[in-house]
């Protein structure tokens, strides 16, 4: 995850195909699926060595890569480094007991990207 995030940092570019549901590119979808299959497996291989937590999901990679990527961009020209201190910490509690809050759907990942309005 730190090196994908690091490549994220580095390529906006990137950022913006992983980031952007407007992006409807054959291409852009399959670098997606491949990547989402990516996080899978890494997720699964990380649980196998009982060094994340049981409850940790594929989506919440998502999400940690969303709250990450507003912290590159406002932090980028002044302390370009200081994301790494706010990764280190998802990471650490990725690393700790059972919240008992369960992850969201992987379905429902897109409802960030296409808020229901009333």
């Amino acid at each position: 995850m730190r090196r994908a995030l690091r490549m994220q940092f580095g390529d906006r570019g990137l950022h913006q195909i992983l980031d952007d549901p407007t992006l409807g590119d054959t291409r852009i979808a399959d670098v997606r699926v491949r990547i989402a299959s990516l996080i899978v497996e890494l997720v699964r291989r990380a649980k196998e060595a009982r060094v994340i937590r049981d409850d940790f999901e594929p989506t919440d990679v998502t999400f940690i890569q969303s709250a990450m990527a507003p912290i590159m961009d406002s932090t980028r020209d002044v302390a370009p480094d200081v994301y790494e201190r706010y990764l280190t910490s998802f990471l650490d509690g990725i690393r700790s007991e059972d919240l008992g809050i369960h992850a969201i759907a992987s379905g429902c990942t897109q409802l960030r990207d296409h808020p229901q309005g009333p």
